[in-house]
């Protein structure tokens, strides 16, 4: 009769195994494509290919934005 509880246990062991690592295969599986989708979302060289009008005016944007911010240059005359 122990023998039987123990081979049982044994069994329900191997088989918790085998489980575990069929999960951490999959947890890998999904990390490496989580991880490929993440760099080619990332991906600005892609998204210019796809949508460079949107790059050009967010560029001209930013340029002007930036000219925007700058204080103007002061021009003094000077009478002669």
């Amino acid at each position: 009769m122990i023998d039987v509880h123990a081979k049982e246990r044994s069994r329900e062991a191997e088989q918790l195994r085998s489980e575990i690592e069929r999960t951490r295969e999959q947890v890998a599986a999904s990390a490496t494509a989580l991880e490929s989708e993440i760099a080619e979302a990332a991906d600005w060289r892609r998204w210019f290919r796809r949508r460079p009008w949107l790059f050009l005016g967010g560029a001209f944007a930013l340029g002007f934005w930036l000219g925007k911010r700058r204080r103007p240059a002061r021009f003094h005359m000077q009478g002669g």
